[in-house]
């Protein structure tokens, strides 16, 4: 009996701990959750004030103190923001990527893997006045950045930053197309017709709708004729006719076919 009435009174106070531990729980994880939210807008704030130490600080205070909690997710993204916004693009770019592989399903994933593309096309070339054009120079983060872009596109195609996706995708498209045009030019000044063909056709293949389509295939006419080609100059003109129908370039290419 004395049994009974000692296991009884002991499983009541155990139920009374729990109960109170679980109140205490209750009281402490929205504070702690408060911190967190508080300690994330604090570093928020610091970053687009382009006070990077500070906002550096306050985040990784999060991770520190909330390491499993959501809070830390955020704030490890918010690291990589501000290795993007101090221009440090492959830093920032491995953290995108790895938040990325740890997290594919999380709601910033897609944000994640848009910024690390984007970190291939803030490391290429820019043109400045007093340098060669961009085109002319080393285009492998350009190269990067389409191929990346397009993963983007691929895996998350109703992300909110598709819109930006898309827009960055085509100026850099436009740049290798440029490049392209760039080149079908230094050989063309220099009688190299053969090659001449290789980049337009290079060119129009891989980058059309670009903006060099009607110029690359008036080109391409001219190196065929260069190189005693009328068939390759007769079908570069039907090109023209067929895709730019009722346009000044399909009048000229059909006078041009005529003669």
């Amino acid at each position: 009996m004395a049994r009974r009435i000692l296991l009884a009174l002991t499983l009541a106070l155990t139920a009374c701990k729990t109960a109170h531990g679980a109140a205490d729980l209750d009281v402490e994880e929205p504070a702690a959750a408060d911190e967190a939210t508080l300690e994330l807008k604090k570093g928020d704030e610091s970053l687009e004030s382009s006070d990077y130490t500070e906002a550096q600080r306050h985040f990784e205070a999060v991770k520190a103190q909330f390491p499993f909690s959501e809070a830390a997710l955020l704030a490890d993204v918010r690291l990589a923001d501000v290795q993007f916004a101090s221009e440090q693009y492959a830093e920032a770019r491995d953290r995108y990527d790895t938040f990325v592989k740890a997290h594919p399903t999380h709601s910033e994933a897609d944000y994640a893997a848009f910024k690390s593309a984007e970190t291939y096309w803030k490391e290429a070339p820019s043109s400045v006045f007093f340098l060669p054009p961009a085109h002319q120079k080393d285009l492998a983060p350009v190269h990067s950045a389409v191929q990346a872009l397009r993963q983007f596109l691929r895996d998350y195609p109703k992300s909110k930053h598709l819109p930006q996706g898309e827009q960055l995708l085509r100026e850099a498209l436009a740049r290798l197309a440029e490049h392209e045009w760039y080149v079908a030019g230094f050989y063309a000044k220099r009688g190299r017709w053969g090659a001449v063909v290789t980049r337009l056709k290079e060119l129009l293949e891989s980058y059309p709708n670009i903006g060099f389509d009607e110029r690359a295939l008036f080109m391409l006419h001219d190196a065929y004729v260069h190189l005693k080609d009328p068939q390759g100059a007769q079908d570069a003109l039907k090109q023209i006719i067929t895709r730019f129908p009722g346009t000044p370039a399909a009048e000229r290419a059909t006078r041009m076919l005529g003669k």
